[in-house]
C-alpha cells in the first residue's frame, strides 16, 4: 500500500479464527488492524479511534452487522466511513438490506483473502480522498471567511471618507453654482454621482453578505406591488436616454407581504440593467401579474440576450454577464443581490432570454 501513513481497518466478526485470518492478511498488506467481536464493541472502538475502513460480518450475537452498520452510518462523524460487509448468506433480501443499512461493498464467505485486500485498498483510498476533499473545503471556508472579514473592514473604512466626499461635493456645488460655467458644474455632478454609485455598491456588498449569512431581517408588510414598481422606476426615467417604458397594466391588486425597501432596490437594479442593454429608440417592458400561487414582476429589455449556458451564472457574485453592448459595466453584484433578496422572501428570480431576442427577468413572490 503506497501511503505514508498505514490505513487503519476495523475487523468485526464473532468468530476469532475469521478475525485472525483477516488481521494476518491485512497486516501483511500494510494495514493496522483492530478487532471487534460484535457490533456493540465495534461502536465502542469507533468512538475511541479513527479508522479508514470497516470489514463487518453480518451474522453476530448481541448486535448483528445490519444494526451496527445502520448505527455507524447514522452518526455524522462516520457517515463517510466505508463499510465492507461479509456474509455467508447469499440471498438477495439480505444483500439489499445491508445496502439499505449503508454498506458500501459486500463479500461472500468463504473469503478470498486477495479479494478482501483489493476491496479494502479501494475503500481506504475512497476514505482518504473524501478526507482530503473535506480538508480542502475547510481551507476554502477559511479563505472565504478571511475574504469576508477583509471586505467588511475595507467597506467600513471606505464609507466614512466617501460620505465626506459626497457631502463636501454638495456644499461646494452650492457655493460655486453662480460663479462657474455650467460645464464645470456638470463635471462636479458627474463626480458626485460616481461617489454616490460607489456608496451604493458598498451598501449592496454588505447587504449581500448579511443575506448570505441570514442576518438581514426583512420588514415585511402587505404592499401594493404595482404601485411600488411605478414609484421605483419613476425617478429612473433619466436613464432612458431615448428609450421608452411600456408599463403593462395589472389586473386587480397584488399585495404580497414583502420588504418594500429591498424589493424596490431589486426592481431598480433590473430596470437600470434594462436601460444599459436596450438600444435607443426601443422600449422596456415592466409589469406585475398574478400567477398560480403567487405574484410576478417582470422587466424585459430589447438587448442582445443571454446565452442559455450562461443564464445561471449571471446571478453569481462578481459575474458581469455575457451580454455585449452595455455602455457601462457594474461590479457584478446587482443580480446576486436580487437573487438573495428573492430567496429571503421565499420566492425566486429567473431570466427568459434568447440571443438576439432580449431578456426578461421575472420575480416570483409566493402568495
Amino acid at each position: 500500500m503506497s501511503h505514508d501513513k498505514p490505513g487503519r481497518v476495523l475487523v468485526v466478526d464473532d468468530e476469532p479464527l475469521n478475525r485472525e485470518l483477516l488481521e494476518i492478511s491485512l497486516t501483511a498488506a500494510g494495514y493496522i488492524v483492530v478487532q471487534a467481536c460484535d457490533g456493540q464493541q465495534a461502536l465502542d472502538k469507533l468512538a475511541a479511534a479513527t479508522f479508514d475502513a470497516v470489514v463487518l460480518d453480518l451474522m453476530m450475537p448481541i448486535m448483528d452487522g445490519f444494526e451496527a452498520c445502520r448505527r455507524i452510518k447514522s452518526n455524522p462523524v462516520h457517515a463517510q466511513l466505508p463499510i465492507i460487509v461479509v456474509t455467508a448468506v447469499s440471498d438477495r433480501e439480505s444483500r439489499l438490506r445491508a445496502i439499505e443499512c449503508g454498506a458500501n461493498d459486500l463479500l461472500t464467505k468463504p473469503l478470498d483473502l486477495h479479494e478482501v485486500e483489493l476491496r479494502v485498498a479501494n475503500a481506504v483510498k475512497l476514505k482518504r480522498l473524501y478526507d482530503q476533499l473535506e480538508r480542502n473545503l475547510d481551507d476554502v471556508r477559511r479563505l472565504q471567511q478571511h475574504r469576508d472579514n477583509m471586505t467588511n473592514m475595507l467597506v467600513h473604512d471606505i464609507r466614512s471618507p466617501l460620505t465626506a466626499i459626497i457631502g463636501f461635493h454638495q456644499l461646494l456645488r452650492m457655493d460655486i453654482a453662480d460663479a462657474v460655467a455650467p460645464e464645470s458644474l456638470e463635471y462636479l455632478d458627474v463626480a458626485s454621482e460616481s461617489a454616490a454609485k460607489i456608496a451604493r455598491m458598498l451598501t449592496e456588498l454588505l447587504d449581500i453578505q448579511r443575506l448570505e449569512e441570514g442576518k438581514l431581517e426583512l420588514r415585511r408588510f402587505p404592499v401594493d406591488l404595482d404601485a411600488l414598481v411605478k414609484k421605483t422606476i419613476t425617478p429612473l426615467h433619466s436613464l432612458l436616454d431615448g428609450r421608452t417604458v411600456e408599463l403593462v397594466p395589472v389586473a386587480g391588486t397584488c399585495t404580497p407581504n414583502i420588504d418594500a425597501e429591498l424589493v424596490g432596490r431589486v426592481v431598480e437594479n433590473l430596470f437600470s440593467n434594462a436601460c444599459k442593454y436596450t438600444p435607443r429608440m426601443t422600449h422596456i417592458r415592466v409589469g406585475v401579474l398574478a400567477v398560480t400561487h403567487g405574484v410576478e414582476v417582470f422587466v424585459g429589455d430589447n438587448g442582445p440576450g443571454i446565452p442559455a449556458a450562461q443564464q445561471d451564472a449571471i446571478f453569481e457574485r462578481f459575474n458581469q454577464g455575457a451580454r455585449s453592448g452595455a455602455r457601462t459595466r457594474g461590479c457584478g453584484l446587482g443580480l446576486t443581490f436580487c437573487r438573495l433578496v428573492m430567496a429571503a422572501h421565499g420566492g425566486d428570480i429567473r431570466v427568459v432570454s434568447e440571443v438576439g431576442q432580449g431578456a426578461e427577468f421575472r420575480l416570483r413572490f409566493p402568495a
